[in-house]
């Protein structure tokens, strides 16, 4: 079971927030941890059906399962059960990205909400306009990233972010707000990383705003 926040004084400090113990109380509430894949859907979909509120806490829980235990798992199930277009996903999502204290985050945590949001788009291409509102969770997560910040935390965030925009250029360009934003905050970023070791990111984002103002 992995930590949604590293352990360190000024997580200890802000205190976990509100909406983190809601997911991880309605994860403790689906409780399907263990459980066979069969058994487990049966369970999952007798609380949606009968239980009030049942399919928002289910999705909650889920949600705090993919950051924390198998992702996979709890990612399939996600998409198996959703009957809102990800709609309350979305929201919990929004939470997560524009919590205050986003660099308390885990490296892993940032890693798995990353890898959430790239599934999103991937498994919806196809879709009649895909799942819109990802781009304002993105834009939400570009904000994050703070100029003038060569911590650990922050180098990850700007890192998996870039890649990801990079792989899914052809749904980013689909949004011009969020194009010229991206294009912002890594053309900013260029001058943070001027540093040996940062050679390589500082290396991506020059390829990668030039790729951007060629075309756009």
């Amino acid at each position: 079971m992995l930590k949604v926040f590293v352990t360190n004084g000024r997580a200890d400090q802000h205190g976990i927030p509100s909406f983190i113990n809601e997911l991880k109380d309605d994860y403790q509430w689906v409780g399907i941890s263990g459980k066979s894949q069969e058994d487990a859907k049966n369970e999952l979909y007798r609380m949606i059906d009968t239980i009030p509120n049942g399919y928002n806490r289910t999705m909650s829980g889920l949600l705090y399962g993919a950051l924390t235990d198998d992702f996979q798992t709890y990612y399939d199930y996600i998409g198996d059960l959703d009957k809102d277009g990800y709609d309350h996903m979305i929201i919990l999502l929004k939470k997560l990205v524009r919590y205050k204290c986003f660099a308390l985050y885990s490296m892993e945590t940032i890693h798995r909400i990353m890898l959430l949001i790239e599934n999103l788009v991937t498994d919806h291409r196809g879709a009649l306009g895909g799942i819109s509102s990802l781009y304002e969770v993105c834009e939400s997560l570009l904000r994050q990233i703070r100029g003038g910040d060569t911590s650990e935390v922050n180098i990850l965030l700007s890192s998996e972010v870039l890649e990801f925009f990079q792989r899914e250029s052809t749904w980013l360009y689909n949004n011009e707000r969020l194009l010229h934003i991206t294009f912002y905050t890594f053309a900013s970023l260029i001058r943070d990383h001027s540093e040996p070791r940062f050679e390589a990111l500082k290396t991506k984002e020059i390829k990668f705003c030039r790729f951007i103002f060629d075309n756009h």
